[in-house]
């Protein structure tokens, strides 16, 4: 995954300076363990938010924002821990022709991060291809936002996003 500036700054600071590492338990995306194969249906289930920085509290939180006031330009987005209410997910089975299941269902992450990653990815479902998460969505209609493994998703609002050879 390819960082904004700000964050690769952010994340260049935490290794030179202890105050700032101390702080920074990495990004989203880093404190996740992906099942293969599904590291693309991830990303695009995480979003910009893949980039946002995991703190342990929101204090720490605040902290970093002051110190990247002062020393970064640009934007960083935090997820304190401690702070983050954990929601809860859908109970409903999702089933149909090529439907994999919830994309919480393929990641592992410490159980601290529970309500991080609840909030982010709450309610989103991985089909194996366009086809069959179209043929969810017209079944289910848009209680979800629907991944596909190549990365294409169905919104919750309809909107459908389809990602070619060279993705960003």
């Amino acid at each position: 995954m390819q960082y904004k500036e700000s964050v690769v700054k952010l994340l260049e600071a935490a290794k030179e300076n202890e105050k700032v590492g101390r702080r920074v338990k990495g990004t989203l995306v880093d404190i996740l363990e992906v099942k293969k194969g599904y590291e693309l249906a991830v990303e695009r289930a995480l979003g910009a938010n893949a980039q946002a920085i995991v703190t342990e509290d929101i204090n720490d939180a605040r902290w970093l924002i002051e110190y990247f006031k002062q020393n970064i330009s640009g934007t960083i987005t935090c997820f304190p821990a401690k702070n983050t209410r954990p929601v809860s997910l859908s109970n409903n089975m999702v089933q149909g022709n090529g439907v994999l299941g919830f994309v919480v269902n393929f990641i592992k992450y410490e159980e601290v991060y529970t309500g991080i990653i609840f909030n982010v990815l709450k309610d989103i479902v991985i089909c194996d291809t366009l086809e069959n998460a179209v043929e969810f969505v017209k079944k289910e209609g848009h209680k979800y936002k629907v991944i596909t493994l190549a990365g294409d998703t169905i919104a919750r609002n309809g909107r459908v996003v389809g990602v070619g050879k060279n993705h960003d």
